[in-house]
């Protein structure tokens, strides 16, 4: 089974070369710098999981919580090069399922993937 992934704001992702390891069975990945960039008709149900770069510009908390009711089981993870971000404390206690510190170590992204899927299976079956 193919698992869609959606990244936003792709910058360390790419630098990394992450992009290559999420590019490999069973992930599908779509890579947009901005929410702005996604194109008319997009569908967030297609995706099990999104990759947000918190050092960028990020969606409105409106459209990630838009983004949640329309896909029940999205999980919203976050990518940050800081430990600490007062001015984004809403999104991460209400939309977030984790956040990662970059540099992203290949294990945990990996790791990390795979629990919001199963999360996302567990919820499905519930």
């Amino acid at each position: 089974m193919s698992v869609n992934i959606l990244i936003i704001g792709s910058g360390d992702m790419n630098d990394r070369g992450y992009m290559t390891l999420l590019t490999r069975p069973p992930f599908n990945v779509d890579v947009f710098d901005s929410v702005d960039q996604l194109p008319t008709g997009f569908d967030i149900r297609l995706y099990r999981a999104i990759f947000i770069d918190l050092d960028r510009k990020i969606p409105p908390k409106t459209t990630l919580a838009t983004w949640r009711k329309q896909n029940g089981t999205l999980k919203i993870l976050g990518l940050s090069s800081k430990s600490f971000h007062p001015d984004l404390s809403e999104i991460i206690g209400q939309h977030l399922f984790a956040c990662l510190k970059k540099p992203v170590d290949e294990e945990e992204l990996i790791f990390l993937l795979k629990s919001s899927i199963d999360a996302s299976d567990r919820e499905v079956k519930d």
